[in-house]
């Protein structure tokens, strides 16, 4: 089996950890357009607007979460994601 590539996210609202773990891909609302973050992604800081955050697990389900305005932060490839409220 090989290796694939993968992020380390971690979702945080006001109420604690949303969610935790690796994942191969995470998909978040911009305050600009929606933003697809792979692994190895350029480091970025930006905000987040309402809307829908989603991530795909290393097998390849899909996590949807309703998250509220925020930031997103990416850095070797590591992914958190601080918003107001995440269901």
């Amino acid at each position: 089996m090989t290796d694939q590539p993968s992020l380390q996210i971690e979702i945080v609202s006001p109420d604690g950890s949303v969610y935790a773990g690796p994942v191969a891909m995470v998909v978040a609302p911009g305050v600009e357009g929606e933003l697809g973050i792979l692994p190895h992604h350029e480091a970025l800081v930006t905000l987040l607007a309402i809307g829908e955050t989603r991530v795909r697990r290393l097998d390849g389900e899909w996590e949807h979460f309703a998250t509220g305005i925020g930031y997103l932060q990416v850095l070797f490839d590591k992914v958190l994601c601080v918003v107001d409220q995440a269901e």
